[in-house]
């Protein structure tokens, strides 16, 4: 088996550690291949006639294809020009943009996506902002920079959201996607003995039961959590997706916790609610991100904002390629690989979120329709 990486150096440098490397050769010859075309996390353009001729004669003698940042685009045409049948994405948003996945599936080439790679960091973090958002931590921390005296009186502690409700333990915990990242916090999460509940119309009951997660429409998640974590990727479905109606919902004194993508979230009616002075939020990301200096948000004491630093790390980026290390080698044993960018998948694209039809149990638990960062 040959498996040819196409990228620029930086990611050789930072994704592709050595040892994985050498697990890889273990069952595989490997290449690596530079390129330093214009990279997005959006869909790409198709590449010109010259580089679709120049990928059919790199990547001609490769059973595996891995793509990630400086890669062209694996258009129709460039699927139809190669023998391979294992095409990768290291970091696609869970939804391959470097790659024609329909032109794929039609030709009954195997993709697969490790941008779950970072689930595990965005989970710890999600986690991490529940906790600071329920003491009351971004209040704290403003009076500690502003130079205010930080000691409090009883009477003080008594109007602090960190004293009257500032425990994780017993709360429910509403989690909008249930993808990979929320497999991770759900985890995270156990100790403190929640009630976890999910929204995610592309998750069926199956893999909700195997996670002891209720699943629920999302006003019911909304009105009963005390605790909301959006975990949805950013799409056309989910675009404003926690709007105005549903900040209506959230009970007074609850958290809300958004570490996916800004625009998931309607940033008007997130800021008129925060204006009542009864919710609290953790934010890592922001719309449009990274939040702008003279956005309202940064005035308000209810909230810990992050730049969008939840997925981004030295560990995860690494662990993306390892994964990708891990999918290989199952299908060089001729066993499914788990993060499949399958029709369900792509399904999570087209369909508004209200009347998508719930998928067949599948045996491929890790997949959903909604990325998990």
């Amino acid at each position: 088996m040959k498996v040819t990486l196409l990228c620029n150096r930086d990611v050789r440098l930072e994704y592709v550690a050595p040892r994985s490397i050498d697990r890889l050769t273990r069952f595989a010859a490997f290449e690596w291949v530079e390129c330093n075309h214009l990279t997005s996390y959006e869909r790409l353009s198709d590449p010109n006639e010259e580089t679709v001729q120049w990928l059919a004669e790199t990547v001609n003698t490769s059973d595996a294809v891995v793509v990630c940042h400086g890669a062209p685009r694996l258009s129709a045409e460039v699927v139809a020009s190669i023998d391979a049948r294992f095409i990768g994405e290291l970091e696609g948003d869970r939804f391959s943009p470097r790659v024609d996945v329909e032109a794929a599936h039609d030709a009954s080439i195997t993709v697969v996506d490790t941008t779950h790679g970072s689930s595990y960091a965005v989970a710890e973090w999600a986690l991490a902002l529940i906790l600071v958002s329920l003491r009351n931590a971004g209040h704290h921390f403003r009076r500690f920079v502003e130079g205010a005296d930080i000691g409090l009186t009883m009477a003080m502690r008594r109007q602090d959201r960190g004293f009257s409700d500032g425990e994780l333990r017993a709360k429910s915990v509403g989690l909008i996607g249930l993808g990979y990242i929320a497999q991770e916090l759900i985890a995270l999460l156990r100790p403190f003995g929640v009630v976890v509940r999910a929204h995610d119309p592309f998750v069926d009951a199956g893999r909700a039961d195997a996670l002891d997660v209720d699943l629920t429409s999302l006003p019911t998640l909304m009105s009963l959590s005390d605790v909301v974590v959006v975990l949805a990727p950013e799409t056309p479905l989910t675009h404003h997706l926690v709007c105005r109606e549903q900040f209506d919902r959230l009970r007074s004194g609850a958290v809300f916790v958004n570490v996916s993508r800004g625009s998931v979230v309607d940033p008007v009616a997130l800021l008129d609610r925060l204006g009542r002075g009864d919710l609290w939020a953790g934010l890592d990301v922001w719309e449009p991100d990274p939040c702008p200096i003279q956005s309202a948000l940064r005035q308000s004491e209810h909230v810990f904002y992050t730049p969008h630093i939840a997925g981004v790390t030295a560990a995860a980026r690494r662990r993306t390629f390892d994964l990708m290390v891990d999918e290989l080698e199952r299908f060089s044993n001729g066993v499914e690989p788990r993060a499949q960018i399958d029709r369900r998948v792509e399904r999570g694209r087209g369909l508004p979120l209200e009347t998508a039809p719930l998928p067949q149990p599948q045996n491929d638990a890790g997949s959903t329709a909604w990325k998990d960062t």
